[in-house]
């Protein structure tokens, strides 16, 4: 994983581990990023290196105080568990969360308290937040983290199929089934069960996980015998859970057993200062999965990316990316590779259409690489990082005629 700062501190594209043993030992002391890297970061480079950035920062937190940086009691002892031998291979499965901003940083501060506690855990945020990848960073540093990780979307289950899906069925309990099935419940034991969108769920089925929760019993249906349950449970949401009680789509006992501790993830609107080290990180996968040697945005591409309001947050920005990549044919991704994705348009012009939006967009581009490069259309093509054909293609479909200084 790349881990990144302020590129004024000159550790941009560095890991983890060489960002940690370059970082001075007052910064390391105060900033949240000293702390919030140890686990996100360097639980996946285990290796002896993580473990001396490990304690470095911890002898920072301990000399500059935990209070200047950004560590309490808790937390602290928590990474003293790493440093002495946390089971950083089992972690270093989950794929980091990428993030250097004190509003991530105090989303992932409640993470690290809660992860090794067995308590039940609500995640909220918008879509697109990384609920999920929160979900899997738990369980990775939860004393539950060579148990399984079973995931269900709530949602995708199919209407009248919750019940089995869940709790497990005996053979006959369905038609056409001959054999027993254990539920998803029964699947997670010894490890984690992540409900994904959970409000999804029928309200028959909230009651009958409430009991479930209660007891850490299930029957599966169709049976008589009492399956006993260990497990943990992660659940999360895009809804506003009190709204949904008050309109009685959710009950409120189900809620209480679920969020015992709420992490609020934000979203990526919030967290602007992310948007360059993730999307550095996207491009250099979605380089790596295309087999295309493109390093790096362009600072103009960087700049088209922040002025864009984020709807689908990280998992739209990795989608954008990766297309970009794709459509890209120089060694850098430039604005001009992002106005196709609607990345040129400001966020608070939201009433401007789209479409005219992006033809505009595009036709000021185009005519102003032409009048930069005197009509050459080879010129303004590598200028604009697109082959000639496609800006023949883009001049046609757009009816543009040469700028005045050329005419």
């Amino acid at each position: 994983m790349t881990f990144w700062v302020d590129p004024e501190d000159n550790h941009v594209g560095l890991t983890a581990v060489e960002f940690l043993s370059r970082l001075p030992v007052a910064v390391a002391a105060r900033t949240i990023l000293g702390a919030l890297v140890l686990f996100l970061g360097a639980i996946a480079h285990a290796t002896s290196g993580v473990h001396n950035a490990l304690w470095r920062a911890l002898r920072a937190a301990r000399r500059f105080g935990r209070k200047q940086a950004g560590i309490d009691s808790g937390s602290a002892r928590i990474l003293e568990d790493l440093a002495l031998g946390g089971d950083l291979r089992s972690a270093a499965q989950c794929e980091p969360i990428i993030g250097v901003g004190v509003v991530l940083g105090r989303a992932l501060a409640v993470v690290a308290k809660a992860a090794c506690t067995d308590t039940s855990i609500l995640i909220t945020g918008e879509t697109g937040s990384e609920k999920e990848l929160a979900a899997r960073v738990i369980h990775a540093l939860s004393p539950r983290r060579t148990g399984p990780f079973i995931s269900v979307n709530c949602s995708a289950i199919p209407t009248g199929l919750a019940d089995s899906e869940l709790f497990g069925y005996e053979p006959q309990a369905l038609t056409d089934t001959q054999a027993a099935r254990p539920g998803r419940l029964e699947l997670a034991a010894g490890g984690t069960l992540f409900l994904d969108e959970v409000t999804a769920l029928p309200f028959d089925i909230q009651a009958k996980l409430v009991r479930v929760l209660k007891d850490r019993e299930v029957r599966r249906v169709g049976g008589h015998a009492v399956h006993k349950l260990n497990l943990r449970v992660v659940s999360s949401t895009t809804c506003d859970l009190h709204r949904e009680m008050n309109a009685g789509r959710f009950r409120s006992d189900l809620f209480y057993r679920l969020a015992v501790v709420v992490v609020d993830l934000p979203p990526l609107r919030d967290r602007i200062e992310d948007l360059a080290p993730l999307a550095t990180a996207f491009l250099r996968r979605a380089a790596s999965a295309h087999h295309k040697s493109i390093t790096a945005l362009t600072p103009d591409a960087l700049a088209a990316l922040s002025r864009y309001n984020w709807p689908g947050n990280v998992r739209e920005l990795q989608h954008v990316v990766e297309r970009a990549v794709l459509l890209c044919t120089s060694d850098v991704i430039m604005a001009a590779h992002l106005c196709d994705l609607a990345i040129s348009v400001p966020a608070d012009v939201p009433h401007q259409p789209l479409v005219a939006t992006l033809r505009e967009e595009k036709s000021r581009r185009i005519e102003q690489a032409l009048a930069q490069t005197g009509g050459d259309h080879a010129a303004a093509a590598r200028l604009l990082g697109i082959s000639p054909s496609s800006l023949a293609r883009l001049i046609r479909s757009l009816g543009l005629k040469p700028p005045p200084s050329l005419q």
